[in-house]
């Protein structure tokens, strides 16, 4: 038997060879070297920042998770609804002083639910650049 000749028995791959060893080989238009690099080394970078943010998204989920936890688990020991209102007198009187120092400012709302979502807002943008920061890699070229 010739071995030239694909067999049906054979598998893809011999039979792949033997109908390509009988062409003849084509040359590469030029750059095709130059191109290929290029493009392996931009999916190489991609496979390697894909890597990072799936790290990123674990290291944040579970500090998320840590400190969702922490927070659900303190307030819940420490009863932190009846201790901030009952238990801390004058609080209440406290807020009203508030608001009624931040009437007498032009550029604040008297509003304290305003006051509150503006608190919150600046909250949520310290932590967030405190994550940014904690969770920033270094990349060198």
């Amino acid at each position: 038997m010739n071995p030239q000749i694909p067999n049906d028995c054979d598998p893809l791959d011999l039979r792949i060879d033997a109908a390509l060893r009988t062409e003849t080989p084509t040359l590469l238009p030029a750059g095709f070297h130059a191109r290929l690099r290029r493009r392996l080394h931009i999916a190489a970078l991609l496979k390697k920042e894909r890597q990072a943010f799936r790290r990123r998204m674990v290291r944040a989920v579970g500090l998320t998770a840590l400190v969702s936890i922490t927070t659900v688990s303190a307030a819940m020991y420490w009863d932190v609804s009846e201790t901030l209102f009952w238990d801390a007198p004058g609080f209440l009187g406290y807020l009203d002083y508030l608001r009624a120092a931040t009437n007498q400012i032009w550029l604040a709302s008297g509003n304290p639910a305003l006051l509150l979502s503006l608190v919150a807002v600046l909250a949520t943008l310290l932590v967030s650049g405190a994550c940014v920061e904690l969770f920033r890699e270094v990349r060198h070229r």
